[in-house]
């Protein structure tokens, strides 16, 4: 039974790399296609680049600095969680809400607010994926989904950003992304020439569909904070996810 099991996930997964350009199941695929139809949402989603001086949360960058996962490598990283959304979270998404809409449909949820801190590693760690530092998308869910992504302070190229390919781009080099881990990137983390970067100053901001656009860590000399949100759509719902009010 168990081998049946496996070999139906297997299928499930080839299938959505092999016709849908996404690293996700099929299954969760089909249900974002049926759902979305159903509730006349738009099929994709326009990268949205902006900026506020909106007051930033308060972050405890002592947290920070304490790993915040078991292995090794996560010696590289550390996270902080918030319990509430920050205000300046409820402020993008209030100025982009019917894009989000449009794209997610009503009673989206969302899971708490995380931010980040990555820390400069060796070079021998730098084609294995330590911090989600390889291309991939996030294929737990489907591929509908929105991540908000916020620089707490002015990030430049040595400050390792965050990388990303727009859809268009990631379907014209899918065969090269298409597996997450193989032997190739381990050698040498591919570049291509669309490539974008989210460098810039504080209070900078994108939206992005992280489902479908494959993206990455860089490693900086010293570190680089993030701050991020992840929006879904209602039937998307789990236990540690709430539906999202705006603020009254």
């Amino acid at each position: 039974m168990k081998k049946i099991k496996h070999f139906i996930l297997g299928i499930d997964l080839l299938t959505g790399k092999s016709f849908f350009y996404s690293q996700s199941r099929f299954s969760n695929i089909l249900k974002d296609a049926i759902y979305s139809k159903f509730h006349r949402l738009k099929k994709t989603f326009n990268i949205i680049k902006g900026n506020t001086s909106s007051v930033l949360p308060k972050m405890d960058h002592t947290a920070l600095k304490t790993p915040s996962r078991s292995n090794s490598t996560a010696l590289y990283s550390s996270g902080q969680s918030f319990e509430e959304i920050p205000e300046i979270f409820h402020e993008i998404i209030s100025k982009h809400a019917s894009e989000i809409t449009r794209y997610l449909g009503k009673g989206y949820l969302y899971e708490r607010c995380i931010a980040f801190r990555n820390f400069n590693m060796p070079n021998d760690l730098l084609n294995y994926d330590v911090y989600s530092n390889i291309w991939h998308q996030d294929s737990h869910d489907g591929n509908r989904l929105l991540k908000i992504f916020l620089l707490p302070h002015d990030v430049k190229d040595s400050d390792g950003p965050f990388h990303y390919l727009e859809e268009a781009s990631v379907r014209k080099h899918w065969t090269i992304l298409r597996d997450r881990y193989d032997f190739e990137k381990m050698k040498e983390i591919p570049q291509f020439e669309e490539e974008n970067i989210l460098t810039g100053i504080k209070g900078d901001y994108l939206i992005i569909d992280t489902s479908r656009c494959m993206h990455r860590a860089s490693i900086p000399d010293n570190y680089r904070d993030i701050l991020q949100i992840t929006l879904y759509s209602s039937w998307r719902k789990t236990d540690h996810r709430r539906i999202y009010s705006p603020l009254s």
